[in-house]
């Protein structure tokens, strides 16, 4: 296979060494943006309109033990469907462009802070390519979501490939947001970002390893955080 910017978003699936090797002598980033952008937006572009709002917020304020006036809950649900339609795709192309470069940041400051030698440039060519696996979610999740009539997002018979599977219907708000975001298209993103990022910087696994899970775990915490405190 040719080593281009187009090839690079598929060999990094099946041959992560090889293509992180060449991205780290020739860093590319243009395409995958564009390539995670795109698949992105057009699964919340089908998604969307697909949930059941009223259902989700039920079923969330039961996980979360709460309880919401009615006034509140139709004031939230008009907002919900009127709105996140819009705000959604519009966040699915604009916040990329924001994380990813912020992200290639933070890896590019740690990676040298414990001896690693790469540039920005490269640090977010190694992200982006390694986010890949999210790309493939993306594409998987379009015809799931065309094929159901609704979805409820808290529900735990909607098929999602994370640990909500093993959940029941009584599973809390906290511990329902720690079981999806443990998945296996993000378990799959931390592999090639290791590999990719231990190759590029010039270090072990070990190291690229803890900084990856580090984060990763971080940014959990911060979600299940928010939960709690709503």
């Amino acid at each position: 296979m040719a080593d281009t910017s187009f090839a690079r978003i598929v060999a990094v699936l099946v041959a992560p060494t090889k293509t992180f090797l060449a991205i780290a002598e020739r860093p590319t980033w243009l395409v995958p943006i564009l390539v995670l952008i795109v698949l992105g937006a057009a699964s919340v572009y089908v998604a969307v309109p697909k949930i059941d709002w009223q259902a989700t917020i039920s079923t969330k304020l039961e996980r979360a033990d709460r309880e919401v006036e009615p006034e509140r809950l139709e004031f939230v649900l008009g907002y919900l469907q009127e709105y996140v339609p819009g705000l959604a795709l519009g966040a699915a192309v604009v916040l990329p462009l924001i994380s990813y470069p912020l992200m290639a940041l933070i890896f590019l400051a740690l990676l040298k802070t414990i001896g690693g030698e790469l540039s920005f440039r490269t640090s977010l060519g190694v992200l982006v390519h390694g986010f890949m696996p999210t790309a493939v979610g993306s594409l998987l999740s379009i015809p799931l979501f065309l094929a159901s009539k609704s979805v409820n997002l808290y529900d735990p018979d909607f098929v999602t490939p994370n640990l909500t599977v093993f959940a029941g219907a009584d599973t809390n708000l906290e511990l329902w947001i720690l079981l999806s975001s443990v998945d296996l298209f993000s378990l799959w993103t931390i592999v090639l970002l290791v590999i990719g990022y231990s190759i590029a910087a010039k270090i072990t696994k070990l190291r690229a390893a803890t900084c990856v899970v580090g984060l990763w775990v971080i940014w959990i915490a911060f979600v299940v955080g928010l939960a709690a405190l709503e």
